[in-house]
């Protein structure tokens, strides 16, 4: 892609990840970023209510290393929770509040399929400050409550650059 997919501008300029943190401003009092490759750049996006947690080896791990550290970060009493890679386009207030009403877990999702982001309960949260799931996110989400979206962007990952530019292209329409 060229640089840091948290850092890809969207149609109104800002990059994808302050897009995701002012969604889920709307919804979630604390917001907590796993940064690694990169830093500086996406700590200065954050605002009051957002945290960057940095994973200090994240050439060798995953997104399930990611999401241990971002629990970890969180109080202990947490409820609940989103997650949500960055690399996806962010979903609508709508598509969040139903999310966020829905019982746990739950995953965001497109004509069947389950999409971004997920909400996680307590027992998810106290898996992932165990460990890591050796089966990623995924594992964690088996009987997770799809909630529908009319959306296909629930489903996209911004992987290539024609990806981002189709998907850039819908948005301005």
């Amino acid at each position: 892609m060229g640089q840091p997919k948290a850092l890809l501008r969207l149609v109104d300029g800002r990059p994808l990840l302050r897009a995701w943190l002012d969604v889920l401003a709307e919804v979630a009092p604390l917001r907590v970023v796993v940064v690694g490759a990169v830093v500086e750049p996406l700590v200065s996006l954050l605002r009051a209510g957002e945290r960057a947690v940095l994973n200090p080896d994240w050439a060798r791990t995953g997104p399930a290393e990611s999401l241990h550290l971002a629990a970890l970060a969180l109080p202990a009493d947490t409820p609940w929770a989103l997650v949500t890679p960055v690399d996806v386009p962010p979903c609508g207030a709508d598509d969040l509040v139903r999310l966020c009403a829905a019982r746990t877990p739950a995953v965001l999702s497109h004509g069947g399929l389950p999409g971004h982001p997920a909400r996680l309960g307590p027992q998810e949260l106290a898996a992932l400050r165990r460990a890591p799931p050796p089966g990623g996110l995924r594992a964690l989400l088996t009987d997770a409550t799809l909630i529908p979206s009319a959306h296909p962007d629930a489903l996209l990952n911004l992987n290539t650059p024609e990806e981002l530019e189709a998907w850039r292209r819908r948005e301005r329409r």
